[in-house]
């Protein structure tokens, strides 16, 4: 077992530990700037949890074209909105300091980090990044969010960024996630059409087909229809053979509405990862314990509803081990 304080060369020392295939590498750093990826050039199979948040995006603090890379590369990149560690679980050696992935924290600040061997250390570590949770993100999300990118006001590169101060209750892009329950009605023939106008459409929006799928649902009604909106997080919840079970985290690509005789109906297409199995809700409850407790009445099918306990849609993620380029 070695311990060793770094305050030179400690990029260095993670790109090189970042770049070893013979093992998969468990991260969270608060922010992820303009030439993260190379920094930390995760492998496939790896995790990364950042500060994607709109706010970290438009001071210019996490770049989303770089989160993108690594996602294209086969890493799990998931979005913690508070996170502020900076910690680095690669296999046999943890790293744990006050670095950012950024230019200007490799090139300009002072930095100090503890590097260790220890097993019960690296573990630890491990556990919890696995344990932040955090909302999966996807390439197509990353490419809208580097819509709103500005680069940081005083670091390397320049410019000046905006100051971003959210109305009161206002549900950014991040901030929305659903918990819907399944179809609330079979399909007809005008549903079928409707969906050839849909579906085009929404292929056009996912790029990524390595990986993720477009899916839709039915909704009968207004309301969620009318109120549900690109970029937004969904959970479906849908009964089987008497039991409920809760489908992956998966994100809006398009709401395609349209009326048969009076009855509002619409499909609303997402990018679905692809290979994640449903849990049983059950199973969700029980892992999420106490802090569930919203979750429950999806059983009893009552409407859909935007859930906003940061508890619950930082953890919810985590009831899925293989999302998104994760091999775990």
């Amino acid at each position: 077992m070695s311990n060793r304080l770094f305050t030179h060369s400690f990029w260095e020392e993670i790109t090189a530990l970042a770049k070893k295939k013979s093992g998969k590498t468990s991260a969270a750093v608060a922010y992820f700037g303009r030439g993260a990826a190379d920094l930390l050039p995760l492998t496939s199979g790896s995790r990364l949890v950042v500060d994607m948040s709109m706010k970290a995006v438009k001071s210019g603090q996490t770049h989303p074209d770089d989160v993108k890379k690594l996602i294209n590369n086969g890493v799990d990149v998931r979005s913690v909105a508070n996170l502020h560690a900076k910690v680095f679980a690669f296999p046999g050696k943890a790293i744990v300091g006050s670095s950012n992935a950024s230019q200007t924290s490799a090139k300009k600040l002072i930095e100090a980090a503890i590097c260790t061997s220890d097993k019960v250390v690296v573990a630890a570590c491990a556990l919890f990044v696995k344990e932040l949770g955090g909302q999966p993100l996807t390439p197509h999300y990353c490419r809208q969010m580097q819509k709103l990118w500005t680069p940081p006001k005083g670091g390397l590169g320049g410019g000046k960024s905006p100051t971003y101060l959210p109305k009161p209750n206002q549900a950014t892009i991040e901030d929305r996630v659903w918990l819907v329950p399944g179809a609330s009605g079979g399909r007809d023939e005008d549903d079928e059409q409707a969906d050839k106008d849909g579906n085009p459409k929404a292929k056009k929006r996912i790029k990524s087909t390595r990986r993720y799928a477009v899916e839709n649902f039915l909704w009968i009604g207004a309301g969620f229809a009318d109120q549900v909106k690109r970029h937004d997080l969904v959970y479906l919840c849908l009964e089987r053979d008497g039991s409920y079970f809760l489908d992956p985290p998966a994100r809006v690509l398009l709401t395609h509405k349209y009326k048969v005789g009076r009855e509002h109906r619409a499909l609303v297409y997402l990018e679905a990862p692809k290979g994640v199995r449903a849990r049983r809700l059950d199973v969700v409850l029980k892992h999420l314990g106490p802090i569930a407790k919203p979750l429950k009445p999806m059983a009893k099918g009552h409407s859909a509803r935007l859930i906003r306990a940061e508890q619950i849609t930082s953890r919810l993620p985590g009831c899925w081990k293989h999302l998104a380029g994760s091999t775990e």
